[in-house]
């Protein structure tokens, strides 16, 4: 598993948005269908009041993951209004 950096791409963040996440996901296109959200895990890709649709997010590999890690966000930056 790979560590990602996943961004709202050209899409300004306003008020009570995710403005981007790291998270931890197999393969890129698992990463782009990762919502910023912990409480979201049945997301299904397409935008939403706080978050872009997945095919609108900007993925970036950070790095390998250590062996027991678990998929999933491991921090976000929400832009709280």
């Amino acid at each position: 598993m790979n560590i990602y950096l996943i961004e709202r791409g050209f899409f300004a963040a306003g008020w009570d948005e995710y403005l981007s996440a790291v998270v931890i996901a197999e393969s890129e296109m698992d990463a782009r269908r990762t919502h910023p959200s912990k409480c979201i895990s049945d997301w299904d890709g397409t935008e939403t009041s706080d978050w872009v649709d997945c095919n609108d997010v900007v993925v970036s590999v950070l790095g390998m993951a250590h062996g027991r890690q678990e998929a999933g966000v491991v921090c976000s930056d929400y832009n709280a209004g």
